[in-house]
């Protein structure tokens, strides 16, 4: 039986969508409106500063008023108390880094009042003086300063799409941030972004998340469900900081929870076109979408090698099902969240209803649409659920109104500049020229992998790489084309612990898997460059921060498996002109001949003088 599900109440429209009878009441809320819109004046409510040969800014903020910023920072709340996301954080000396990329909607920053009984001045001496004299009329003052996050805006110079995925590029204060920072100020109304407005309806439903979050003694299951740009992504971020970092200075005590990240187009934590299983600890002050850069302890994770479950359903829901039996293997007593695909039509409901089935929720939120609702009505979701840590209970179903910030007025609503693709190709080139990762510190180089040495593994042998595993539609092909099709293109790289040759038979000298091997452990992807057949060795770009760690790895088999990942073109054909004098590898510049390659079968007409009279 399908239970009904049931709407909360609608949405309370936003300022900006409010009618008044009184021009004057909607003047004074115009007004006010304006008062909250930081404009940023150097040397007046801005102040630069530098501390261990970096310079950082020091902003002062009046009661409520809003400050937007892109890219990657680190805020010290010095004086005051700051509001983000609905979930207060008071003035100390801790350090909270900030992801605000301009391929989704700025959250803004907004001044609030010192929880406590002593409001204290966290800073050094040497600037108090600076303080108690230039921004002492501001209840809220801010340290901002780059995150330790080195090269990463320099994607642009082997991608050129996300030249402006950090930074704007006509930024209204570009005088007061140096080329150096690695963020930006904006001004709302004025500087090209999207502020996120999040909506009273979705407000009331977090709160009423959060308390069943803290007051449950059970675990609780959270999955959200929605199709393509309907905010599911917007919305798990807001419950996941307001889960951990919501609660009172007083009852705040280190929590955990477990993500769920099964949508391998756009994955919040596992590797491009990967899902996994992630613990996220309220310790990691880490805010905003950081875009699968900023480091997690991810429990699992396995390669599904395409960014959508339609190319191979079947193989999606095999892997869908491991994540999920990791997760009941874990006993976790406390919340998970569950991210998903937006494919909710067709057998995408299919999929749905069984991962609905699978993962047991105690709690469905629905964001529904006008075009999505005719496939919501059409779930399969049981009355009732049982697992091993909670006995008989029914789930509660809740639907919102989609993406909050379709709340906001059409004039002021603004289209992504940045496509799916294109940030799944940020997200690759990010893995592939990260060279150090750790609690601490991300450091990334991004000249052409072409330019560098590759690594070489032998295979066929053990150790090596004793199997490679590929999809059905690709095991038919020719042993002679079998090393053009390897060559350029990426893997799933996979550690195995049991012997794998009685799997495995030879094409040519390639080991070929003939079934599908239980146990395998993803590690990373891997980019084959070339193959040495004549002595069986394979040229290879695994992430270079992971190639110390591989290497040590002794006597370990491999496994390599071939999906439908893309490389992205800029790594064989870079737009610095690399290869200006020479041919580039796997790519051919020379155009073919008219009627070149192209098979004209001469039909058996009888013509006019075939004919007998």
């Amino acid at each position: 039986m399908t239970p009904s599900i049931s709407s909360s109440k609608e949405p309370t429209s936003t300022i900006l969508q409010e009618e008044y009878d009184s021009g004057a009441e909607a003047d004074g809320l115009a007004n006010q409106r304006d008062l909250e819109i930081f404009h940023p004046l150097l040397n007046h409510n801005i102040f630069r500063i530098v501390e261990s040969n970096q310079t950082a800014l020091l902003i002062g903020l009046k009661e409520k008023e809003n400050v937007y910023l892109s890219g990657i920072f680190q805020l010290q709340i010095v004086k005051g108390g700051i509001k983000y996301n609905n979930v207060h954080y008071n003035a100390s000396k801790q350090i909270i880094t900030f992801w605000h990329p301009l391929s989704n909607s700025i959250s803004g920053i907004q001044s609030s009042h010192y929880a406590g009984w002593e409001e204290e001045i966290f800073i050094d001496n040497s600037y108090k003086t600076l303080i108690t004299e230039e921004l002492n009329d501001y209840p809220c003052i801010l340290r901002i300063r780059n995150a330790p996050v080195e090269g990463l805006l320099d994607c642009f110079k082997l991608y050129k799409d996300v030249r402006f995925l950090w930074k704007i590029r006509d930024c209204q204060a570009k005088n007061i941030t140096s080329r150096d920072q690695t963020f930006d100020i904006l001004t709302e109304y004025v500087d090209d972004f999207s502020p996120l407005e999040i909506s009273t309806q979705w407000s009331a439903a977090i709160e009423n998340l959060n308390m069943i979050h803290r007051n449950e003694s059970l675990d609780v299951r959270i999955m959200v469900i929605g199709g393509k740009n309907s905010g599911k992504s917007t919305f798990l971020k807001l419950l996941l900081e307001n889960f951990l970092h919501g609660g009172s200075s007083m009852e705040m005590t280190q929590q955990e929870l477990l993500y769920l990240d099964l949508d391998p187009g756009q994955p919040e934590y596992s590797h491009p076109e990967c899902i996994s299983l992630t613990e996220i600890n309220s310790s990691e002050k880490v805010l905003g979408q950081d875009l699968n850069q900023a480091f997690k302890k991810i429990i699992k994770q396995l390669y599904v090698g395409m960014p959508s479950p339609q190319d191979e359903p079947t193989l999606y829901l095999e892997k869908v099902d491991k994540i999920i039996e990791a997760f009941e293997n874990e006993s976790f007593v406390g919340t998970s969240l569950l991210n998903l695909p937006g494919w909710i039509k067709g057998f995408g409901l299919n999929i749905l209803n069984h991962i609905i089935k699978q993962y047991k929720p105690t709690n469905i939120i629905i964001l529904e649409s006008n075009n999505t609702k005719q496939y919501t009505d059409s779930l399969q979701i049981p009355d009732y659920f049982e697992t091993a840590l909670h006995n008989k209970y029914k789930p509660s179903i809740s639907t919102l109104k989609a993406n909050s910030n379709s709340n906001k007025d059409s004039t002021l609503q603004k289209q992504s500049k940045f496509q799916p693709s294109q940030i799944r190709i940020f997200k690759m080139l990010a893995l592939f020229h990260k060279t150090q990762q750790d609690i601490y510190n991300l450091k990334y180089d991004f000249h052409p992998l072409v330019t560098k040495a590759p690594v070489q593994i032998s295979y066929g042998n053990s150790p090596g790489i004793c199997g490679i595993q590929m999809l059905n539609e690709f095991k038919n092909i020719h042993p002679d084309d079998l090393q053009s099709a390897l060559e350029g293109t990426i893997f799933g790289l996979h550690r195995v612990t049991n012997d794998i040759t009685r799997h495995s038979s030879l094409k040519g000298t390639f080991p070929l898997l003939q079934e599908k091997i239980p146990n395998m452990e993803y590690v990373t992807l891997m980019l084959l460059h070339s193959i040495d057949a004549q002595n069986c060795i394979m040229n290879v770009y695994i992430p270079e921060y992971m190639i110390t760690e591989l290497k040590a790895a002794e006597h370990v088999e491999w496994v390599i498996t071939r999906g439908k990942s893309e490389t992205p073109l800029c790594e064989f054909y870079p737009p610095n002109k690399l290869f200006w004098e020479i041919e580039p590898p796997f790519i051919s510049t020379q155009r073919r001949k008219k009627y070149e390659h192209i098979w004209k079968v001469r039909r058996n007409v009888k013509r006019r003088g075939h004919h007998l009279k």
